[in-house]
This record gives structure tokens, C-alpha cells and sequence, in this order.
């Protein structure tokens, strides 16, 4: 008799281990990742952290918030920022730039509401009570 060890199994990342996804009529809630049994034989890839691409206006010269893209770093961010700004209007174009863009983590910028460097880069600030 051999000793086989147990292959690591890990939590099916499309159903979140309910083993059910989206209904259709010839197979129920059955999720097709796991076939059903809430767990995935590869180990998911570590989720990408989000963007923040900042881009600049032609006229004023005012960094501002111009795309959120979700990719794995910084540089591939803003050339995902930049295929999307290629594919907008002319207006669009005429009026921003991301030929240097600059980016910033969702999680290292001071408010998720920030549509300037500036903001972005401004600490929170506590009221007083």
C-alpha cells in the first residue's frame, strides 16, 4: 500500500465555495469551476490592487483623476490608462493628456473620492468634536 498524499484543495474563487453560480435550466445553480464541489485543485492568483491613473488638462496644467484600472503594477497600470485614452474622442485628447502619467494605489491616497494629485495627496484631516 502506497501513502498518497492529499493533493491542497483551495476555495473555488468563482462561487466562493457554494458550489452554485448562475442558474440556467439544464444544469441548475451548478458552478462549472468547481463542478460543484466549492473547491479548486490550482491556488487563485493573488487579486490585483487597484489605480488610480492621473492624467493632465492641455489648458490649466491640473493633474486630475482620469481612470481606475486594476492591474498588477504601476507602470502596467498607466500603459492600460494610456490604450483606453487612445481609444477616446478627439475632444477627449485635445483636452487631457497621459503622456506623463503618474498612478496611485487605491489604498495610499488620503480620500478614494480625490480627483486631483493634490487631493489625493493631502492627508485626512480629523474634525474636532
Amino acid at each position: 500500500m502506497t501513502n498518497v498524499a492529499e493533493r491542497q484543495t483551495y476555495t473555488c474563487t468563482r462561487c466562493n465555495g457554494t458550489g452554485r453560480y448562475s442558474f440556467n435550466l439544464q444544469h441548475g445553480t451548478m458552478c462549472f469551476g468547481c463542478k460543484g464541489t466549492g473547491k479548486q485543485k490550482t491556488r487563485p492568483a493573488k487579486p490585483s490592487p487597484k489605480w488610480a491613473v492621473f492624467g493632465q488638462h492641455r489648458e490649466t496644467g491640473e493633474w486630475l483623476r482620469l481612470y481606475n484600472v486594476v492591474d498588477r503594477s504601476k507602470p502596467a497600470a498607466i500603459a492600460k490608462a494610456q490604450a483606453i485614452w487612445a481609444d477616446g474622442s478627439h475632444h477627449w485628447k485635445d483636452t487631457y493628456t497621459l503622456a506623463t502619467a503618474r498612478a496611485m494605489k487605491w489604498t495610499d491616497m488620503a480620500s478614494v473620492e480625490a480627483l486631483t494629485w493634490k487631493e489625493a495627496l493631502k492627508p485626512e484631516t480629523k474634525e474636532k468634536a
